[in-house]
């Protein structure tokens, strides 16, 4: 599969950008095009689409500033051709900081790597997570120039890792050797991937084909058996063609570790899997530990009370990783009382004559979410104090749950005392620094209450403070909608333009 086959396909092109602010000219750090099909989930629906985001790290005495453009080309043959002069964001030529101009690697016009998934690769890291292998080809530039000009300049560094990190999911900075390159990545047009079994009825293994689109293509499948010493116990080889919905290789031998190679009618490797190993049993072994928290109070009449919450944190070692899952119901059965019964939809009628049925209800609800979380809480409400924090994080009966806590300036200063000393009480009883409180800057983006448990969304109508007083509600957010809102979320707890340490801010 050369690149003339994916001539007028199009491409999601990745760049980082250095821009010279005496010449207004820019250079070319790093570019990755992303030839996508179209039934790739992060195919973009408005092809017009363009992402272009200078570094927030910029200086005024800086001579140079990074950007990081995205945007959507069809590949053409004189891009492919002549790629250093055809280069264009926008209008725009970027030169490239390359003098000799690119080198292929491989010394080929027709490379296709197989990278599929090796976390080590730093190219897959980059790039969307997908169920299926790429071809690269690479177009090495001098990264020399690019490394010099980066370690004379300390604002370029802090650049670099900010609009990498946020969008490449990298420090690219510390791969100083893919610097002034650019990569062009292409996918098989049929193939797509296997899922594996082994299916001991028949003595082999089993697999289920995934095609991106149907053809006449003809595949060979090799498989290797070995053992743990890597010796060889049985090969196999088989054969299919698009179509065929399952795969079946017999082995003989006792299963161990399969490596899988699939080429296509060209020869072209477009799978590979190196020692596969299949679970036959899980061992695991856990122990409890626990701490109780002491938390004073009032009851109605000013008299002091002692509450004594347990707190447990779990040891446990497993295979995999546990995750959360929506339930789906057929229409009859979404009554209002099971999408309460789910957490869900919760409504609360503001019926003054149940006032305290009504915060016993939402305090009930609130503390049943925060106590389905397995690794993180986050919380973002404009006016959580530390009341708050007494009243919903205190309780909360996981020690191994981190817990942030986005608040903004609409708590004043002594108020963001209270709550810091709140924080730091609940850090030195649990020994540990599992919360953690940041304040917005200036007028907060922050209006809307969202409560995150581990990958779900909640959003609350009033802030935890009232909450249940009025007629309000709380709903899960769709799973499709999630992920971008906690995306947006997690900018700006990072980002130091943005949010500031709640200590920071109580003690200014």
């Amino acid at each position: 599969m050369d690149l003339k086959s994916i001539i007028g396909k199009c491409a999601i092109r990745h760049s980082l950008l250095l821009r010279s602010e005496n010449t207004k000219q820019y250079y070319l750090l790093l570019g990755i095009v992303d030839v996508v099909e179209p039934d790739m989930q992060d195919f973009p629906a408005d092809k017009r689409k363009m992402v272009c985001e200078r570094s927030h790290n910029s200086s005024g005495r800086n001579p140079y500033n990074l950007y990081y453009t995205e945007d959507v080309i069809t590949l053409s043959e004189s891009f492919l051709k002549d790629t250093e002069n055809a280069y264009n964001v926008d209008t725009d030529t970027i030169q490239i900081l390359s003098p000799d101009g690119f080198r292929l690697y491989p010394n080929s016009s027709n490379s296709f790597l197989p990278s599929f998934d090796d976390s080590n690769n730093l190219l897959r890291q980059m790039l969307p997570k997908r169920d299926c292998g790429c071809g690269v080809h690479v177009l090495r530039g001098n990264s020399a120039a690019i490394d010099k000009l980066l370690k004379e300049n300390k604002y370029l560094m802090e650049q670099l890792a900010e609009l990498s990190c946020k969008y490449l999911h990298t420090d690219v900075g510390r791969y100083t050797n893919v610097l002034g390159n650019i990569y062009i990545t292409h996918y098989h047009p049929e193939f797509r991937t296997v899922d594996w079994r082994v299916c001991s009825s028949l003595k082999g293994l089993l697999g289920k084909i995934k095609y991106r689109k149907e053809g006449g293509e003809r595949y060979k499948c090799f498989a290797t058996n070995t053992d743990r010493n890597g010796l060889i116990l049985e090969s196999s080889e088989v054969e299919f063609h698009t179509g065929d919905r399952f795969i079946f290789i017999p082995f003989h031998t006792e299963i161990d570790q399969i490596g899988i190679t699939i080429v296509d009618a060209e020869g072209q490797i477009v799978y590979a899997k190196e020692k596969m190993a299949f679970i036959r049993s899980i061992s695991i072994g856990m122990g409890i530990n626990s701490v109780n928290v002491v938390l004073k109070g009032k009851d109605n009449n000013g008299n002091e009370t002692t509450e004594l919450i347990p707190k447990y944190s779990s040891i446990h070692s497993v295979i995999g990783e546990g995750g959360t899952q929506d339930n789906t119901f057929v229409a009859d059965t979404k009554s209002f009382e099971q999408a309460e019964k789910e957490l869900r939809f919760i409504f609360f009628d503001g019926d003054k004559d149940r006032k305290e049925d009504n915060l016993k209800k939402a305090r009930d609800v609130l503390m049943k979410i925060l106590n389905t979380a397995n690794r993180r809480i986050i919380i973002c409400d404009p006016y959580f104090g530390a009341n708050e924090l007494y009243h919903y994080v205190f309780p909360q009966s996981s020690l191994d749950v981190n817990v942030w806590i986005l608040t903004s300036k609409n708590i004043d200063k002594i108020q963001a005392k209270t709550l810091k000393e709140a924080q730091d009480k609940y850090n030195l009883i649990t020994d540990s620094n599992k919360v953690t409180c940041r304040v917005m800057r200036g007028k907060s983006d922050l209006h809307d209450r969202f409560l995150i448990v581990d990958d779900r969304v909640w959003i609350l109508g009033t802030s935890f403070n009232n909450f249940g007083e009025r007629a309000t509600s709380v709903a899960l957010i769709p799973e499709e909608s999630r992920k971008r809102i906690i995306s947006k979320i997690e900018a700006w707890w990072f980002d130091k333009n943005i949010t500031e340490d709640l200590g920071s801010y109580a003690a200014n």
